[in-house]
Parts: C-alpha cells; sequence; structure tokens
C-alpha cells in the first residue's frame, strides 16, 4: 500500500510541474506579444494651393521636425489661430512656432503643426471657437 502512495503522490507532483510548465510557457507568449496601432490613411486629398500635402512638404530630417511647410500653410494656420488659437491649451498665436526660410517656405516645429491639425479638426467638424 506505501509503494501505491508514493507512486500516486509522484504522478500528482509530475501533473502539477507539468502545469506551472505549461502555465509559464502561455505567460511567456502573452507578455512578448505587442500591438501595433493601425495606420490611419486620409479618406481624402487635402490640397492647399495646388499641393495635394495639405501644404506639407516634410516632417522634416527623420520624420522628427521641424517640418517644412508652403507659404499657403502658413496663411491657413494664421486663419485657424486667430479663430481657434485662443481655445489651445497653451494658447496659439498667428505665427507661432513658424519661422521663414531663404528659399521662400517656412518650417513648423512639431508641437505647432499638431497644433493646426487640432484647429483644423474643430474648423472640419463645425465646432465654433
Amino acid at each position: 500500500m506505501d509503494l501505491h502512495l508514493e507512486e500516486q503522490r509522484d504522478r500528482a507532483i509530475w501533473k502539477l510541474t507539468l502545469a506551472c510548465a505549461v502555465l509559464a510557457a502561455v505567460g511567456i507568449l502573452l507578455t512578448s506579444c505587442t500591438v501595433a496601432p493601425p495606420v490611419v490613411h486620409p479618406k481624402t486629398v487635402n490640397y492647399v494651393g495646388n499641393s495635394e500635402n495639405g501644404g506639407v512638404i516634410s516632417l522634416g530630417p527623420g520624420n522628427k521636425g521641424p517640418a517644412v511647410v508652403t507659404q499657403e500653410w502658413v496663411k491657413a494656420y494664421a486663419v485657424l489661430a486667430k479663430k481657434y488659437g485662443k481655445d489651445l491649451t497653451p494658447p496659439v498665436k498667428p505665427g507661432d512656432g513658424v519661422l521663414p526660410q531663404p528659399n521662400g517656405t517656412f518650417t513648423v516645429d512639431l508641437e505647432h503643426l499638431s497644433d493646426a491639425n487640432v484647429m483644423a479638426t474643430l474648423q472640419r467638424s463645425g465646432i465654433a471657437p
């Protein structure tokens, strides 16, 4: 009888060890998974002047700013800033973050480029200032 109980105990220990190993493997697999955010593509082309790029020529070296924008973008930004700039935190005025370049383009830091996108979204959504 002693031998039978010892076999049952050994089998129980083996089953418990196997269960722990399976749980550990599942835990490792679950923690190593990552979920990439979806890439959102605009549904329509954004024209500013004759360009289809919304006036943004580039996002700068390595897409880390400052962004290079057209004169039309700067004009649209000024209109948006007059309308919605006081509602942002911190408030935005026309020309904030924009620097003229010798070649006729402008640079804008990514914070103010983002502010312009927020203000454009407010305008498209019909939200009054």
